[in-house]
């Protein structure tokens, strides 16, 4: 079979909004919510201000056992969820993909003292307790490939709708690594933005700007309901756009450093665009990983120079709005993303004034045009590759 999948639902908590309305504003505002760390000082963060997770959900015996990533992970389903208007019947027979990191708080959780303790741990834990909370009972997967997690699980739940094995698959995912132990391990990997005291901290951080080096941590969770379009249409449901292509592919080189030739990145994104049957001169933006790291910007450049000879669409970094999300940078920048592209809104790169290439388009302002097809992509540690072709609308 070859199903038609669209976009129904969406849910975030992200440091520059909970709603669709609070992120659109934010974008137009210019809004960020950069800080120091508590725990460095020469560190930048990203937050979630204001997470309760008992205002999501009341109560709930296995909470003890969640660190804020897997928090924000379960609430962003709810949202999504409620977005969708999914009836109590269908989510239980959808399908769950969560793309998921590990728990760097659990040192300070004092699990050895608790009897379920073992939660806290295994990976598997988010999925389990989404499925719980919400009876969600249909085919499963929890994916941990690093920063490319929860993009891949979009994909993932993409495929198995396509190829008719469900109508409706509930796909994201979330992180937090904002704890002293989340800093110091990104630290010691030296991949961190830092700043001296005199440096503004929320106008600092530019990916694909010769001057950054490093990325700024953040957190948040996002969710996607993805849908087969007739199943769709025959509720009612609300439709954001259609995804028509997903690849991933794996580097294999380093665990921490991309191949800077963009051999098998390019490869996920020619085999993307093949399996959607479109052109690379009909993508009219691409929402790129952009860490801010100079090993990524570099990577990203000769990828976006393998791939676009004839045409150049637009290349924006969210990360530089609101930080990196680890696991769940692909779904959240998916998440903001159609929301943008819903208003016409291409967001700038916040801060890039020198681009580490002078030929490609880099948004620099906030641009309004349509677009049309627009490509999300992520890169994790160990080489891992992702992307998903979006189109704007419904034919």
């Amino acid at each position: 079979m070859d199903n038609r999948v669209v976009v129904t639902g969406i849910g975030i908590i992200l440091p520059i909004g909970k709603t669709e309305q609070e992120v659109i504003h934010s974008i137009k505002n210019d809004v960020v919510n950069f800080q120091r760390s508590s725990f460095r000082k020469d560190v930048i963060v990203s937050p979630v201000e204001d997470f309760d997770f008992k205002a999501y959900i009341k109560a709930y015996k296995y909470s003890r056992y969640l660190p804020k990533s897997w928090r924000l992970t379960i609430c962003a389903v709810k949202k999504a969820i409620e977005d969708a208007k999914i009836s109590q019947k269908i989510l239980e027979n959808s399908s769950l993909f969560v793309g998921i990191g590990p728990n760097v708080d659990v040192f300070d959780m004092q699990i050895e003292q608790k009897a379920l303790g073992i939660l806290s741990i295994l990976p598997n834990t988010p999925s389990f307790c989404i499925s719980n909370l919400f009876s969600i009972h249909g085919e499963n997967l929890t994916i941990s490939t690093a920063c490319s997690s929860s993009l891949q699980s979009i994909g993932e739940g993409f495929l198995r709708i396509k190829k008719g094995d469900t109508k409706v698959a509930l796909c994201g995912g979330g992180d937090s690594r904002l704890s002293n132990l989340g800093i110091s391990l990104y630290y010691n990997a030296r991949v961190l933005k830092l700043i001296d005291e005199s440096q503004d901290v929320k106008n600092s951080y530019a990916p694909f700007d010769k001057k950054n080096m490093g990325f700024v941590p953040g957190e948040g969770g996002a969710f996607l309901v993805l849908e087969e379009l007739s199943h769709a249409k025959k509720r009612g449901a609300k439709i954001y756009g259609e995804i028509i292509g997903y690849s991933s592919s794996m580097d294999g080189l380093n665990p921490t450093a991309p191949d800077t030739s963009a051999k098998y990145p390019t490869k996920c994104i020619e085999n993307a665009l093949e399996k959607a049957n479109i052109d690379p001169n009909e993508i009219d933006a691409i929402f790129a990983h952009g860490t801010g790291t100079k090993l990524n910007d570099i990577m990203e450049i000769k990828l976006i120079k393998n791939l676009f000879v004839n045409k150049n669409p637009y290349i924006t970094a969210l990360k530089s709005w609101i930080g990196h999300l680890a696991s769940g940078c692909g779904a959240a920048e998916m998440a903001i993303g159609i929301f943008c592209l819903k208003k016409n809104i291409i967001p700038k790169i916040r801060n890039l004034k020198d681009p580490r290439d002078d030929f490609i388009p880099f948004v620099i302002h906030n641009t309004y045009r349509q677009v049309n097809i627009a490509i999300f992509q992520s890169f994790g540690f160990g080489g891992q590759n992702a992307c998903i072709i979006f189109k704007n609308s419904v034919d």
